[in-house]
């Protein structure tokens, strides 16, 4: 999977050109602006929806071993990745509709919720669904969070914003997903595993309602 990043990377180097700085302008910054709310506010969303997907991928296989339910791993994962599709067409046929608003940010976080308390049921129909909605909302959360740096920062800015965005993001969805285990060797109780996601639904809600009403809508 590493071999078409490369190739478009070798792509992207030879057929394009670097843009010059307008006469008497200065160089382009690349370093992330740590004090921008904005850097850390698209990344703490991005973060909190990476939390929902990863915390659901890790601890979905062992949530199930543990209540007795072992034939239902494969499924609810197979579900779980499959989810993520329709998110991809969805965002596809209304790009204006659902990118750069508040509402489908916070709507995620409401739908992952509700997919994880169907997952949590001992249904399994009502546990393959679960996934599912989790991987839909972890998915539609990630591509509109990937669109908001275009929308939210200058054309000068935008390499910075999102820069700045994925390290935030990525360090967040890999150490809270960690206090799902914790969680569980804390308490002995399965179902604390899955903390990472409502924290991560919760993150998203949070941030997403205070991002700049100028610059998005609801």
């Amino acid at each position: 999977w590493a071999v078409p990043v490369l190739a478009s990377a070798m792509l992207i180097a030879g057929a394009t050109t670097n843009q010059r700085p307008p006469p008497g302008g200065s160089a382009p910054l690349w370093w992330p602006d740590w004090r921008d709310a904005q850097t850390w506010q698209v990344g703490i969303i991005l973060g909190g929806g990476s939390c929902i997907y990863f915390g659901a991928n890790t601890f979905i296989p062992d949530y199930l071993h543990a209540t007795g339910a072992e034939d239902m791993i494969g499924p609810c994962l197979t579900s779980l990745n499959v989810g993520q599709l329709p998110a991809s067409f969805l965002v596809m046929g209304f790009p204006e509709r659902v990118t750069g608003k508040k509402g489908p940010l916070v709507a995620l976080s409401v739908v992952s919720l509700v997919g994880l308390g169907l997952m949590l049921l001992p249904s399994p129909w009502a546990r393959i669904s679960g996934a599912g909605i989790l991987g839909f909302a972890a998915a539609f959360g990630l591509i509109l969070t990937l669109a908001l740096p275009p929308m939210l920062a200058a054309a000068s800015d935008v390499h910075r914003l999102s820069a700045g965005m994925f390290v935030i993001g990525y360090l967040t969805a890999f150490l809270v997903p960690l206090l799902g285990g914790i969680a569980w060797d804390a308490t002995a109780l399965p179902v604390t595993a899955f903390l990472p996601i409502v924290l991560g639904a919760a993150m998203v809600l949070a941030v997403a309602a205070r991002l700049r009403p100028h610059q998005l809508t609801a």
